[in-house]
C-alpha cells in the first residue's frame, strides 16, 4: 500500500433521517495484489462509532488521489 495511489476511497454515510444523506471521507483502500482482497487504512482523528446498519462505502478512486488527501467531502 505504502506509495502506491489507493484504488478506492472509504466513505462513511450518514443518514439524517429526513431523506438526506451525508458522505464523509474517512480512508481509502488498495487492492492486494497476491490475494483477492481489499486492504483498507481508517485515517481519521477522531473515534469512528458504528451503529448498526451504518455503511462504509468504498468508492472507486478514479481521479487519482493520493493517500495523504483525507479532507472530508460533505
Amino acid at each position: 500500500m505504502a506509495g502506491r495511489k489507493p484504488d478506492f476511497r472509504v466513505m462513511f454515510v450518514e443518514d439524517n433521517g429526513k431523506g438526506r444523506k451525508t458522505w464523509f471521507r474517512v480512508g481509502a483502500a488498495w487492492k492486494n495484489e497476491e490475494s483477492n482482497s481489499v486492504g483498507i487504512e481508517i485515517n481519521i482523528g477522531l473515534p469512528l462509532v458504528l451503529q448498526p446498519h451504518t455503511k462504509l462505502v468504498l468508492v472507486e478512486n478514479t481521479n487519482g488521489e493520493s493517500d495523504a488527501s483525507f479532507p472530508s467531502d460533505n
